[in-house]
C-alpha cells in the first residue's frame, strides 16, 4: 500500500463512520417525530433535535440498539464500531518507517502510574477492507430498520 493509499483508505472509512453517525440521528429524529431538516447556512440557533444535539456516538448507539433490541434484534448496531472510531479520532498512529502498514494503538485511562492499551492493530489492506465492511454493515443495519419503520428519510 502507498501512502496515498493509506490516506485514501483512513478518508473513506471517516467518512463512512461520519455517515454512521447521521444516519443514527436522523433515524433517532425520525423515531422521536423530530424535525430531519438540515439548517441553512444563515441559521445561528437552530431547534435541539437529535440531529443538533451533543450527543456523541457510544450515546446514539446506546438510544438507537434500545429501539432496535426491542423491535427487530437483528439490527442492532455493534458497538464496538464506537471504539474503532473513538481509535480513528483519538489513537496514535506509530511505525518505525514512513511507509503503511502503520500501527495504530489506543489507550485507556491511566490507572497510576500504567495505562491499558486498549487497541493495537496494523493498518494494512486487509484491516481497512475488514473495518470498511463492518461500518458498512452497521450503516445497512439503521437504513433496514429505518426502511421497516417507515420513516420517510429511508424510503
Amino acid at each position: 500500500m502507498t501512502p496515498d493509499e493509506h490516506a485514501t483508505n483512513i478518508g473513506k472509512l471517516l467518512s463512512n463512520l461520519q455517515s454512521l453517525e447521521l444516519l443514527l440521528r436522523i433515524f433517532l429524529c425520525e423515531h422521536n417525530h423530530e424535525d430531519t431538516g438540515i439548517p441553512s447556512t444563515q441559521d445561528v440557533e437552530v431547534p435541539l433535535t437529535h440531529l443538533t444535539n451533543y450527543d456523541v456516538l457510544n450515546v446514539l448507539v446506546e438510544k438507537y440498539n434500545r429501539i432496535a433490541l426491542t423491535h427487530s434484534p437483528n439490527l442492532a448496531i455493534d458497538g464496538s464500531v464506537v471504539l474503532l472510531r473513538d481509535t480513528l479520532a483519538h489513537g496514535r498512529v506509530l511505525s518505525s518507517s514512513a511507509l503503511p502498514p502503520m500501527r495504530i494503538f489506543k489507550f485507556g485511562r491511566p490507572n497510576g502510574a500504567t495505562v491499558t492499551k486498549v487497541f493495537d492493530e496494523v493498518l494494512d489492506d486487509d484491516w481497512f477492507n475488514r473495518n470498511g465492511n463492518f461500518v458498512h454493515d452497521q450503516m445497512t443495519k439503521v437504513r433496514t430498520f429505518g426502511t421497516a419503520c417507515g420513516f420517510p428519510s429511508f424510503q
